[in-house]
């Protein structure tokens, strides 16, 4: 990426359009960026710029590559390294913010998860189900769940023989091959439901990060990405004294991802 200098002599930085106006829109702060659309790449100047990087850290591209914030101006801190994409730890923090933010049913759904742990039975399965649908924004997906399932009924049969396979086996391959063996359910979905029940043990695999970070979209492409990150995390507890769930941290890397895969 070609280095552009502002006036002052600072190395301009991009962060995505979507990015930047959710934060403005909080905010309300002058920026003086002109008009910018929500795929944009919008070049700010982290020193001049600042006020709008703030209140909430919002991560931004560097010329190198690596995503970073304002924080990082001065003490110019090491990047760390998920599968070739690279992010300061202030960055990493930021976006896992930005996540709780941007959505705030994640908590309602995980308690869902919780509550389905103890108490299974097909009603509860099809319920939960419906919420993570919503949650996730596949409306299509829940329809599609229904019909090629033959209705409620028989949807909530087969999604609590899912989710007891899930919660008594501890088998990260059938948890995943289970439910993509579900009709209407890919890997994005399947793995929404499974981050919902054990956020601790558990991410979503979508799009985003699938073109993002090169993780195949199927069984093995799941267990590769959930490997990847349990390692990831290992790291972070041994090295940074830092204890995110694996679920917290997919939530940040998929903000920092986010802003390049969706950007134009």
């Amino acid at each position: 990426m070609a280095q552009k200098i502002h006036q002052c002599e600072t190395e301009l930085v991009r962060i995505n359009g979507r990015t930047l106006r959710g934060a403005l829109n909080k905010s309300k702060v002058g920026h003086g960026l002109g008009e910018f659309s929500n795929t944009q790449l919008v070049h700010v100047c982290p020193r001049c710029n600042d006020g709008l990087l703030t209140e909430p850290y919002l991560p931004y591209l560097c010329s190198d590559g690596v995503m970073r914030t304002v924080q990082d101006l001065k003490d110019q801190p090491p990047s760390l390294d998920f599968c070739g994409f690279k992010f300061t730890l202030s960055a990493l923090n930021a976006a896992i913010v930005l996540a709780q933010l941007e959505d705030v049913t994640t908590r309602k759904v995980e308690q869902f998860g919780i509550e389905l742990r103890t108490n299974l039975n097909p009603e509860q399965a099809f319920n939960f189900s419906k919420q993570v649908c919503k949650w996730g924004g596949g409306q299509r997906v829940w329809a599609n769940l229904i019909r090629r399932n033959d209705g409620q009924d028989r949807l909530g049969r087969i999604l609590n023989d899912w989710f007891s396979a899930v919660i008594n086996k501890n088998d990260d391959e059938v948890a995943i091959s289970l439910g993509i063996e579900i009709k209407g359910l890919g890997v994005s979905f399947a793995s929404k439901h499974l981050r919902m029940i054990f956020p601790d043990r558990y991410a979503v695999l979508d799009e985003v990060l699938s073109l993002g970070l090169g993780f195949a979209l199927n069984t093995k492409g799941y267990l590769f990405f959930l490997r990847s990150l349990r390692q990831f995390q290992t790291e972070l507890r041994d090295y940074h004294s830092i204890r995110f769930s694996v679920a917290s941290i997919e939530s940040g890397i998929f903000m920092l991802i986010r802003q390049q895969v969706r950007a134009q």
